[in-house]
């Protein structure tokens, strides 16, 4: 996600909080954050609008709750939780603070997606085939094959 947020004006990366050290101090040498002592300190920030969660998934209960507890929407990676009682906990704490909760993410804008949609768009992709071994569901289990051709392409990096 990083990347993509960096590249992204419309989004700046005010606070942070990990409980490795190094990790602390690269977000503030490289992006001028704030370095908080706890999760809640984050949550609490005032220049914080929205939190994404991405600790371990053991604590992601914990940290949605922190969020949605301080008003503010959530991003919780995948998996959302290890227990579905977390995960109800979870969606109850952001409907009593009415906020948003969002798990997963999207990689419609990373680059290697990006990368995929200009190589389909370039014609460098040929259309997929599709068949089946041609027998009827009612004789055998029907099997489908797919099957991709790219033509040979160079890519910078």
């Amino acid at each position: 996600m990083l990347p993509t947020w960096l590249g992204d004006d419309r989004i700046r990366l005010v606070a942070a909080y990990d409980p490795i050290t190094e990790a602390c101090q690269a977000f503030k040498d490289r992006l001028g954050g704030v370095v908080c002592a706890d999760a809640a300190q984050v949550c609490a920030h005032p220049e914080v609008d929205w939190v994404y969660v991405a600790s371990p998934h053991g604590h992601h209960a914990q940290h949605v709750k922190l969020a949605a507890a301080h008003g503010k929407p959530v991003l919780v990676e995948k998996p959302m939780a290890i227990a579905l009682d977390d995960a109800q906990a979870m969606v109850a704490a952001c409907r009593a603070a009415d906020v948003a909760l969002m798990v997963g993410h999207s990689h419609s804008f990373d680059a290697p997606v990006l990368l995929a949609r200009q190589i389909i768009d370039s014609g460098a992709i040929v259309p997929a085939s599709v068949g089946n071994d041609g027998r009827s569901a009612s004789k055998a289990p029907r099997t489908t094959t797919i099957a991709i051709a790219v033509k040979k392409i160079a890519v910078d990096r």
